[in-house]
């Protein structure tokens, strides 16, 4: 990312090579600098990523040996220029900083972290100020981290902790920004991934995976700090048998449609009957003669055109949910 563009003032930050290091610099639209942000970088290290704060005032940049891989160190400087602070611990070789998500006050960052090569990755809450650093979520050992989300309001971190051997699983939490107990919101015995948060920061919704003889996936919605659950299926539910697909019931407007389909044949040989006798067969009350009784075949069905009954998957027992009151009284 060699260039950002405040989103409030009228100034962008870029990464160049003025001597023998890529540094961070800040300048006017106008074309007046501001001048150099890092401080002294380490011999043989540059600036390897920035990004800007949602108020644009603040600049977060990270230092390292090169532009793939850790970084050595997370900082922080305002936009206009000063003294740098640093976010994160310090690390050994081969350890550092890794993925960072700013909040939407602009007041906190949330980023990934290994003291070392082949240590688990932690997650980190530093403010942007430098006035404090609160650990959000240690992984275990072959886990990673994926989809990783902020809550609009800056109160929840929410992610997917994967593990990278077999056999694999995923679970989504969520985590208060300023530190507190890792909540699952998934269940154990399926594969959740992909959380997204609702614009009020309330709940979370996310795709879930249950391997089994009849594999199914459902999208669920959950409140944010826990609790009960509720399962999207329409249209996105899928079933699969070993051997044999499972029958699927039409909706209600494809079976009206097949209907009116079937009964048609009557009605225009009906229509035909009345022209053939030059429209003779009017009600009696208009005047007409009573129309003469048609005769239709007895209605059969074809062991051709006969639908197959297949006894379909077992629907999982749904789970416990508590009524909306009980979700608004929720801490």
């Amino acid at each position: 990312d060699y260039f950002r563009m405040s989103p409030i003032l009228n100034i962008a930050t870029y990464v160049a090579k003025e001597g023998a290091a890529y540094e961070l610099y800040s300048v006017q639209l106008n074309g007046n600098p501001i001048g150099k942000l890092n401080g002294t970088l380490p011999a043989g290290q540059r600036v390897t990523y920035s990004d800007i704060s949602a108020d644009g005032q603040r600049v977060v940049y990270q230092v390292g040996p090169g532009f793939s891989g850790l970084s050595a160190g997370l900082y922080s400087v305002s936009i206009f220029g000063g003294a740098s602070t640093l976010l994160s611990p310090s690390a050994a070789t081969g350890g550092g900083v890794g993925f960072t998500r700013l909040s939407a006050d602009s007041k906190y960052i949330v980023f990934g972290f290994q003291s070392k090569a082949d240590d688990p990755i932690t997650v980190y809450s530093a403010a942007l100020d430098g006035s404090g650093r609160v650990l959000l979520y240690s992984l275990a050992a072959d886990h990673t981290f994926g989809n990783v989300e902020l809550s609009a309001d800056s109160g929840w971190f929410v992610f997917t902790d994967y593990t990278t051997v077999a056999p694999r699983s995923s679970t989504v939490y969520a985590v208060p920004l300023r530190g507190g107990t890792p909540i699952p919101l998934s269940n154990g015995n399926e594969n959740a991934f992909s959380p997204l948060i609702s614009p009020k920061s309330d709940r979370v919704l996310f795709y879930g995976y249950a391997p089994s003889a009849c594999d199914e996936s459902n999208l669920y919605s959950v409140q944010i700090f826990g609790g009960a659950r509720r399962t999207r299926r329409g249209g996105e539910r899928e079933r699969r048998r070993v051997g044999r697909a499972a029958s699927v019931r039409p909706s209600p407007a494809a079976s009206r449609a097949a209907a009116g389909a079937r009964r048609a044949p009557r009605h225009r040989a009906a229509r035909r009957g009345q022209a053939a006798d030059g429209g003779r067969s009017r009600p009696a009350a208009q005047g007409g003669s009573a129309a003469p009784a048609v005769a239709y075949p007895p209605r059969t069905r074809s062991r051709r055109t006969r639908p197959v009954r297949r006894r379909a998957c077992p629907r999982p027992a749904p789970s416990p949910r508590r009524s909306e009151a009980a979700d608004r009284r929720a801490p």
